[in-house]
């Protein structure tokens, strides 16, 4: 009540019809624009300035509005449009009388939670003035680039979540080229298109190598990757280390050729087997040398000491798909882009030989060194801009672990795992997941998702099926149904592996189901027709009821997405 903001909070349905009809309202609004009016001429004047009496009045300043301003939130789950926020924009003084009403608390909150004030905080990333003092030579040699990488901003990447060291709110590292973001088609990154002379930098450095080609560049500084595989890549991928660091080498898994053992500590999909296993690998250095590996087979850095930066070249799957701006916007940047026969590459670790390669030492001017690890990519959020200073590990991230010493529970010798099903959640099993930030939850995995695709015609059909695909993408769903008989049955096409005859995970796996039904429709023809059960929006809760039936999971998220519409206050 103390701040002058109204927050009004849309979900499910609702939120989804709320940003259709401000956007109908916004294109209404906008044909509707009066012409400029024409100033007439005055009769019998000469031409020139006006009389000081004949000039117009200066306009009225601006009075505050007096309304309260209201932000708007719309959930609307597998939807671009919660990816797509519009500006809102506020009236006269209404910004500065908020700023002025929250800046206590704003000072206080950025205090506790370790944030810098706008504009001050850390780890930003590199900047457009950076980038123009970046000199671009014919021939790129290893200082080049090294020294070009130590001068700017690095910033501070606090998602991927499947390379992120254990404890390590952020990392630093970024993307530079191909990417393909949630919802959207293949793109040029956004620091592509902010450091041009970075990019075309890091470009001809690896035009040095023979029969390179790659979409994408991802940058990595002093962090140790963990155990991961690369699932976005096609083909081979090439590595080279900079910087002045001891220790660190490349860690590729290689059952045949390894000879150095790791515990693996890591759910990697394709090679959930190997938990709890020690398996063999390579050991490879790649401080100032190339190195060409296989990305899909799991691989980490291992420890260093120093200021190391690594950069990956690999090409992004899909890259074929691209259109023609993209591709002459990265042909620009001298970025040798992979031809069709690329493809005979593969994607998998069982078309492409598994062995890593040194290729080639690299010409430094300037000192030898010690070996080098590694790192790659996954996506990198392109919109993060979550800045912290001080520590790496924020305040605001110990909320959950406060939470759980005020439970009393130890959890030391727990090993607690959580298997999740969604029913026409959209990015419903996200909510679930959030459980593993309240648990020390290390194995979480989403077992299947479902959708009804017949639900409501063809074009929402095809929405339907999206919605698994962002789940897919967004909380690595495992298996994904599209048919509602499907789903009821446990076994019918996956929409996620694009096979048929795929089954759901067993019922012994599921400990969290998360549903939704519209209930609106169901209570007017309950009303009409005396309990008749053959309204075609009344088998979503059969299907709910008998998966429920069916494997007992204990615990149960089910949501009501036209509540308020049925049960008003």
């Amino acid at each position: 009540e103390a701040w002058p903001l109204r927050i009004t909070l849309f979900s499910g349905l609702q939120g989804a019809q709320e940003l259709m009809s401000e956007a109908t309202a916004r294109a209404e609004q906008s044909k509707a624009k009066p012409e400029k009016p024409v100033a007439a001429k005055a009769a019998g004047r000469p031409k020139g300035r006006p009389k000081k009496s004949e000039a117009q009045a200066a306009p009225e300043p601006e009075q505050p509005a007096s309304s309260t301003p209201t932000l708007r939130l719309a959930y609307a789950s597998g939807c671009q449009a919660m990816h797509g926020p519009q500006v809102q924009r506020l009236e006269g003084g209404q910004l500065s009388g908020l700023k002025d009403a929250c800046a206590d608390v704003l000072q206080r909150s950025r205090a506790a939670f370790g944030v810098g004030p706008s504009g001050s905080s850390p780890g930003r990333g590199p900047t457009s003035k950076e980038d123009d003092a970046i000199a671009v030579p014919d021939q790129v040699e290893l200082h080049h680039v090294e020294q070009a990488l130590l001068g700017i901003t690095w910033p501070q990447c606090t998602s991927r979540r499947n390379v992120r060291p254990a404890g390590q709110a952020s990392i630093d590292a970024f993307m530079l080229g191909l990417i393909k973001p949630y919802f959207q088609g293949l793109m040029c990154s956004r620091r592509t298109r902010m450091l041009p002379k970075l990019t075309k930098l890091c470009a001809r450095l690896a035009r040095t190598q023979e029969n390179i080609a790659f979409t994408s560049v991802q940058l990595n500084k002093d962090y140790n990757a963990r155990l991961h595989i690369d699932k976005n890549n096609h083909g081979p991928s090439w590595i080279i280390g900079l910087g002045d660091y001891k220790g660190g080498k490349l860690w590729v898994y290689d059952e045949r050729n390894g000879d150095c053992e790791l515990e693996v500590d890591e759910y990697m999909t394709g090679y959930r087997h190997l938990y709890g296993r020690r398996v063999k690998g390579r050991l490879l250095d790649i401080r100032h040398q190339w190195v060409r590996f296989n990305g899909n087979l799991p691989h980490k850095a291992m420890p260093f000491k120093g200021t190391r930066i690594s950069i990956v070249y690999f090409t992004r799957k899909g890259w074929l798909d691209m259109d023609a701006a993209t591709r002459s916007k990265l042909e620009g940047l001298d970025f040798p882009i992979p031809s069709k026969e690329f493809e005979a590459e593969g994607t998998g670790a069982d078309r492409l030989d598994g062995s890593a390669v040194l290729v080639s030492g690299a010409r430094f001017a300037g000192g030898a060194g010690e070996p080098s690890p590694e790192d790659s990519e996954d996506e990198v959020d392109e919109n993060e801009e979550m800045h912290f200073e001080g520590s790496t590990e924020p305040r605001n991230l110990g909320w959950a672990e406060r939470v759980r010493e005020a439970l009393g529970v130890s959890w030391e010798d727990a090993k607690p795992h959580l298997g999740v099903v969604g029913f026409r959640a959209g990015l419903g099993p996200g909510s679930a997941l959030a459980l593993q930030e309240l648990l020390p939850i290390d194995d979480t995995r989403v077992l299947c998702v479902a959708e009804d695709k017949a639900e409501h015609g063809d074009r929402e059909g095809r929405l339907a099926i999206s919605r698994i695909q962002v789940a897919r993408h967004c909380v690595k769903a495992e298996s994904g149904f599209g048919a509602l008989e499907d789903f009821v049955k446990g076994s019918g096409f996956c929409e996620v592996s694009h096979a048929s005859g795929t089954d759901m995970p067993g019922k012994e796996l599921e400990h969290v189901f998360v549903g939704a039904v519209n209930a609106g429709p169901i209570s007017a023809h309950l009303f009409a027709h005396r309990g008749s059960d053959d309204v075609r929006w009344a088998r979503h809760l059969r299907a709910v009821r008998k998966h429920l039936e069916d494997r007992r999971p204990p615990l149960v998220l089910f949501g009501i997405e036209d509540w308020e519409d049925v049960h008003p206050k």
